[in-house]
């Protein structure tokens, strides 16, 4: 089990899965929150609240849901994984360019779920890769500063 207090913040349109994935979450000690839609996450979270999300993204044949400039944004801001029954190459570069931390295909091992947000925790708090995700979603923001901050204070290279 895993004792953290991660809220992890499911977006999917299909309520079973929608459950289902949260009470996985909320037994392996997260904090769940489940959305049906992004503008219902977006109403219900403050926009510097600390989230991962799980995305639900239908195949490109329904539409790229990654035209949608508020996904990019979101996907920009928290740690994005996304999942789709949709075995299509496309969607998952799409989603990769977006910002995508980790793509997992329906239906998945409980595990893999899992495994996938731990590597998101880690990667969260390790300085090098905040900057490398900063990076590379172009965002020149404050928590980029921030991450720069983190690596200059664990730098073991002293100023001459």
């Amino acid at each position: 089990m895993n004792a953290t207090s991660l809220t992890v913040s499911i977006i999917d349109p299909n309520e079973a899965p929608r459950r289902s994935i949260a009470f996985l979450l909320k037994a392996a000690g997260y904090d769940p929150r489940a959305y049906a839609s992004l503008s219902d996450f977006c109403a219900c979270t403050a926009p510097d609240e600390p989230t991962l999300i799980v995305l639900d993204a239908p195949g490109l044949d329904h539409g790229s849901p990654f035209d949608d400039a508020a996904l990019r944004d979101q996907m920009r801001e928290h740690q994005t994984i996304v999942m789709s029954a949709a075995p299509d190459p496309d969607l998952v570069n799409t989603a990769f360019k977006c910002g995508a931390i980790d793509f997992v295909f329906k239906p998945f091992p409980k595990r893999r779920l899992i495994e996938a947000i731990c590597s998101a925790e880690m990667a969260q708090s390790d300085p090098e890769t905040q900057v490398a995700h900063a990076v590379a979603n172009g965002d020149a923001s404050r928590p980029m500063a921030a991450a720069f901050q983190a690596l200059r204070d664990q730098s073991e290279i002293t100023p001459v």
